[in-house]
Protein backbone atom coordinates (compact mmCIF):
# COMPACT_ATOMS: atom_id res chain seq x y z
CA UNK A 1 0.00 0.00 0.00
CA UNK A 2 1.38 3.38 -0.99
CA UNK A 3 0.03 6.51 0.67
CA UNK A 4 1.17 9.65 -1.10
CA UNK A 5 -0.19 12.94 -2.37
CA UNK A 6 2.06 12.73 -5.44
CA UNK A 7 0.42 11.84 -8.75
CA UNK A 8 0.96 8.21 -9.74
CA UNK A 9 2.65 9.39 -12.95
CA UNK A 10 5.41 10.95 -10.83
CA UNK A 11 5.71 7.99 -8.47
CA UNK A 12 6.09 5.39 -11.21
CA UNK A 13 7.95 7.55 -13.76
CA UNK A 14 11.22 6.29 -15.17
CA UNK A 15 14.25 8.45 -14.32
CA UNK A 16 15.42 10.58 -17.24
CA UNK A 17 18.83 8.89 -17.24
CA UNK A 18 17.20 5.47 -17.69
CA UNK A 19 15.13 6.32 -20.76
CA UNK A 20 18.01 6.97 -23.14
CA UNK A 21 16.81 10.47 -23.99
CA UNK A 22 19.51 12.76 -25.24
CA UNK A 23 20.24 15.78 -23.10
CA UNK A 24 19.12 14.00 -19.96
CA UNK A 25 20.94 14.03 -16.65
CA UNK A 26 24.14 12.04 -16.23
CA UNK A 27 23.81 8.46 -15.12
CA UNK A 28 24.78 7.85 -11.49
CA UNK A 29 28.22 6.34 -11.05
CA UNK A 30 28.06 2.74 -9.88
CA UNK A 31 29.33 1.94 -6.40
CA UNK A 32 32.28 -0.42 -6.18
CA UNK A 33 33.46 -2.42 -3.17
CA UNK A 34 36.70 -1.33 -1.51
CA UNK A 35 38.58 -1.81 1.76
CA UNK A 36 39.40 1.35 3.72
CA UNK A 37 41.30 0.99 6.98
CA UNK A 38 40.52 -2.73 7.07
CA UNK A 39 36.76 -2.15 6.71
CA UNK A 40 34.75 -3.11 3.64
CA UNK A 41 32.84 -0.17 2.13
CA UNK A 42 31.07 0.77 -1.08
CA UNK A 43 32.60 3.78 -2.79
CA UNK A 44 31.73 5.78 -5.87
CA UNK A 45 34.69 6.96 -7.92
CA UNK A 46 34.96 10.72 -8.44
CA UNK A 47 36.54 12.56 -11.34
CA UNK A 48 39.67 13.62 -9.44
CA UNK A 49 40.75 10.01 -8.78
CA UNK A 50 39.50 9.91 -5.20
CA UNK A 51 36.59 7.81 -3.96
CA UNK A 52 33.53 8.92 -2.00
CA UNK A 53 32.29 6.54 0.72
CA UNK A 54 28.69 5.53 -0.02
CA UNK A 55 28.04 2.70 2.45
CA UNK A 56 29.85 0.82 5.21
CA UNK A 57 29.55 -2.97 5.03
CA UNK A 58 30.50 -4.32 8.44
CA UNK A 59 29.09 -6.35 11.30
CA UNK A 60 31.20 -4.44 13.84
CA UNK A 61 29.16 -1.52 15.26
CA UNK A 62 32.36 0.42 16.05
CA UNK A 63 33.18 0.64 12.31
CA UNK A 64 30.15 2.88 11.82
CA UNK A 65 31.56 5.39 14.35
CA UNK A 66 34.90 5.88 12.58
CA UNK A 67 35.01 9.45 11.22
CA UNK A 68 36.90 8.48 8.04
CA UNK A 69 34.08 6.06 7.08
CA UNK A 70 31.20 8.55 7.27
CA UNK A 71 29.22 8.40 3.99
CA UNK A 72 30.25 11.29 1.76
CA UNK A 73 33.86 11.33 2.96
CA UNK A 74 36.52 11.36 0.24
CA UNK A 75 39.12 8.62 0.63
Amino acid sequence: MLYTIMPLEDVFAMPSWGTGQSGSALEPTPSVPAVVGGVQVLVSPSYDGRNRVERVISTDPMDYLKPWLVPGTLV
